[in-house]
Order: C-alpha cells, then structure tokens, then sequence
C-alpha cells in the first residue's frame, strides 16, 4: 500500500501554500509538524479531495486519486481539526448517520461503533446529544468517525487538540494499535503525541518540506545543539536575546534554562538529549 503525494503546488493568489510537495507513504504513522501557515491543512485538504491543488498528483498504489474517486475515499477517513457535528443528534445516532454514509451495513456498524466508542471513553455516554457534549468529548468523537469503516488512510488533524494528559495518552495509544498496516498522518502542535509513535516525521515551513526522516535521525542531526545552563533570573531576558531559550523553569539557586546552540553557549552549560520538540523548534523558532 502505497500513498505518493507528487509535486503538489497550491496558492491563494499570491500566498504559496505548497511548493513542489512530493512524499511517498507506506503502512506507519506520519507525523507532520509545522507552524501555523505553513500548508498543513491545505495538503491535508488536497489529499481528502476538499480542495484541488494548482497541480501535481495524488496517487493511491499509483492510481491518480481523482481516477479512483469514490473508490479512494472508501478507504479514506479525514478528522479535520473542526469537525462538523449535528448538535441535536446523540452520538449513537450521529455515529450511525456516518456509517450509512460511508455505505456500512447495520449490523457491521453496530459492532464498529460499540468498538469505537469504547477506545475513545464515549461508550457510557452515547444516547447524549452532541450539543451537551464538553469540547474534549467532541474531538473524541471527530476520531471515532474519522475511524469508522477501517479506512487504509487515516488523516488526523490536531486529534488531541482539548484532551486531558490521561485521554491523549489513551487516543495516542489508540492511534498507535489502529495504525497496523495502514497509512495515517497526523497534523499537529503537540509534539509529544507523535515523539515515540512515528515512523517518519514531515516539517513544513512556508509550503516546502524541510525534514522528512525517522524521529531518530532528526534528533541525531542535532546531537550536541541542546543545553542545560543554570542562570540568575536577572540575566535571563539577556540570555534570551543571544541564545534560542526552549525552556525556563525554577532551580535552587535561580533558574534552569534549556537552550538550542551548535556552539556550547557557556562554560557552565551541559550537553543534554535532544527531543523531537528540539528539533522543531531549531527549524522555526
């Protein structure tokens, strides 16, 4: 199973939101990073057929996409970062609603959804409807349709965006067990939630692909950049000036500061183990 993304270009009339966008994905997760404008909802939007991009191709086991038409998005399932929900349906009704969408039989449906709602903790509250439902019951919810009928491509964005510690943890969990052989991407700020669960991690900035490599390359290109140093809290605003500071937090004697540097930034500083979040922040901060 293969999903080549090859040589997307799309603008909103002067604005370059994807430039020469070319990726081929096998069966794992895709973490894909970047800040806010950078094109990471466009290409998710082109991939879903919701938007069309000003050229280039998207091919599902090297058909064109647009060939396949209803038959891809069979096998597509999209959370977009602001479902659509119908606040008077309950969620058992909704999630029924979806699957007869998706052309699901009843009987197969039932078994998926009781399933579903029972990965993402909404099983005990499925006869509520969705207008009484909290902002992280919603997002649970977006992830249970984007799942129903087991699509070969799951693309999520911002899957955990308003989930306590204990429900990213336990969807995180859930994504990671879904993603055997199938192709998911996952857009999103929260860097932790894809550290450990990707295969390869996708920067975008300003349209262009900067890094497309396993977490473990990235951090090794940066082995050496990140530091501890120990400071008084009246030098910090300077330190700041100077230095990439990713991190502040209270020590005993002032405060410790987390800095990204090639260079060791003092002669106290100590070499310590890079994250995929330092490795982010070194393209765009």
């Amino acid at each position: 199973m293969i999903l080549t993304i090859d040589n997307i270009n799309k603008s909103y009339g002067k604005t370059k939101a994807l430039i020469e966008f070319s990726a081929e994905l096998s069966p794992g997760i895709y973490g894909l990073l970047g800040p806010n404008g950078s094109g990471k909802s466009t290409l998710m939007n082109i991939i879903t057929d919701n938007l069309q991009a000003d050229s280039g191709n998207i091919l599902f086991n090297s058909e064109s996409v647009i060939k396949l038409g209803s038959k891809f998005r069979e096998k597509l399932g999209f959370m977009p970062q602001f479902p659509g929900l119908y606040s008077s349906f309950t969620i058992s009704q909704f999630m029924h609603y979806m699957a007869s969408l998706k052309d699901i039989d009843r009987s197969t449906a039932k078994i998926q959804i009781e399933n579903i709602l029972t990965a993402v903790e909404l099983s005990d509250v499925q006869k509520k409807r969705i207008g009484s439902l909290s902002g992280g019951m919603k997002q649970r919810l977006g992830l249970a349709q984007a799942i129903l009928g087991n699509p070969e491509v799951l693309i999520l964005d911002e899957p955990t965006a308003g989930l306590d510690p204990k429900q990213r943890i336990a969807v995180r969990n859930y994504i990671a067990q879904f993603a055997l052989n199938r192709i998911i991407i996952i857009a999103t700020h929260v860097v932790q939630d894809i550290e450990y669960i990707a295969k390869n991690i996708i920067i975008l900035r300003k349209g262009v692909i900067i890094e497309n490599a396993a977490p473990a390359e990235l951090i090794q290109k940066i082995e050496g950049s990140v530091w501890s140093v120990e400071s008084d809290e009246n030098k910090v605003d300077a330190i700041k000036q100077k230095y990439k500071v990713t991190n502040i937090s209270k020590s005993e004697n002032g405060v410790t500061l987390r800095i990204l540097s090639v260079e060791k930034p003092f002669e106290t500083a100590v070499s310590i183990q890079p994250t995929i979040e330092d490795v982010y922040l070194s393209y765009v901060y």
